[in-house]
């Protein structure tokens, strides 16, 4: 990886610096192992009846814009992907409910950690980009997370309550009516109803059909609605932090609001209050760290843009004098080029430099055969 500050006059352009990014990643990923483990993770499997549930909406077609939703897919997939790096363990069944595969898990690992190694190093507070976040972050704000916290805590609350009112509804078979005289489990046959209402439930093995009560009917409605309330508002939070003022904000600044001398207690008037926006080096470093693999795209794009418009006068020279080179490379003598080639050397450049800064008739072949 090239930064800013060795390649100031040429034009960066994000596209190609990902695909770089993604090439090493797959090279890093040979030969990993991936822990698995029996045991299935609660938060990813959270996750996955998000992802089960907007995948149904989808094909059965309820959805009226179903290429809305299908992002939602990646995001939650990326989500679990996160969390799985994060813990450092996997489930194979989790994996294949969430149609992901090991090597999925390895190439995102080296694939984030290489973009956010990128990020880091380029949002240096000695580097020009850093100024250039600071004037991007002018027009952006924090996100505001209580609502899903809320949507959170109730849907959490109604899993509570959907357990004990199936508790209350079931009384367990017995051992005696658990396994037959020989000590063998017993398997109940599954009858079909034509009462819709009926409820099927497994616990500890049986399937008991139950009429549910006009409670715990409730319940499950609102936890259907709730599940989608919840997916719709993290698409929204995901789309709003996306944006390039609002994601150069979140790693930048924290919002600290301080009393000014002489006001009340409680101060109901925003005038009353001074906003400091502090930079904190760690803190960014940590934040960078944690962005989803989406974000940390979107800020090597802006980062891309700030770059090229800072040199951009310099970017023209260096296209500009390129252009010359190309119109004078193939008039050039065998000698003139190997001159060229050698002063590149000199300057310590690698052959593949050489020959992207000589442009045509310096292919990496002839910059090679004559660097000798």
């Amino acid at each position: 990886m090239q930064p800013t500050t060795h390649s100031q006059h040429y034009k960066l352009f994000a596209t190609k610096i990902i695909k770089d990014l993604e090439r090493k990643a797959r090279i890093k990923m040979n030969g990993k192992k991936l822990h698995l483990v029996n045991e299935k993770n609660d938060g990813i499997a959270q996750l996955i009846r998000e992802y089960e549930g907007v995948a149904k909406w989808i094909n059965t077609k309820k959805a009226d814009n179903p290429a809305k939703y299908t992002p939602i897919l990646k995001r939650i997939k990326s989500e679990a992907i996160g969390m799985m790096i994060r813990c450092n363990e996997v489930n194979e069944n989790q994996l294949k409910s969430l149609r992901l595969t090991k090597e999925d898990i390895f190439f995102e690992t080296e694939l984030r950690e290489l973009l956010a190694d990128w990020v880091e190093l380029e949002t240096d507070e000695s580097l020009i980009a850093r100024e250039g976040l600071r004037k991007v972050a002018i027009g952006g704000e924090l996100m505001d997370y209580s609502r899903l916290s809320k949507l959170y805590a109730e849907y959490d609350q109604h899993c509570d309550d959907e357990k004990k009112h199936l508790k209350n509804n079931f009384q367990l078979p017995s051992d005696e009516e658990k396994y037959d005289e020989n000590g063998d489990e017993i398997i109940y046959p599954i009858e079909e109803s034509m009462d819709q209402s009926l409820v099927q439930v497994c616990t500890n093995g049986f399937i008991l059909t139950y009429q549910p009560t006009h409670s715990l009917k409730d319940c499950i409605n609102r936890k259907i609605e709730l599940r989608k309330s919840i997916t719709d508002e993290k698409r929204i939070l995901s789309e709003k932090k996306s944006m390039p003022q609002n994601l150069c904000y979140y790693l930048l600044y924290d919002e600290v609001y301080k009393l000014n001398p002489g006001s009340e207690q409680f101060p109901q008037r925003e005038e009353d209050f001074e906003l400091h926006l502090v930079e904190d080096n760690d803190k960014i470093i940590k934040r960078v760290r944690g962005l989803s693999k989406y974000n940390l795209k979107i800020m090597i794009g802006i980062i891309c843009k700030i770059n090229n418009e800072h040199y951009e006068s310099d970017i023209t020279v260096a296209n500009n004098l390129k252009k010359k080179m190309n119109r004078q490379s193939n008039k050039m003598s065998i000698q003139d080029k190997i001159e060229l080639i050698q002063l590149g050397k000199s300057e310590g450049l690698t052959n593949k430099e050489i020959s992207k800064q000589l442009g045509k008739g310096f292919g990496l072949r002839t910059v090679e055969r004559y660097s000798k």
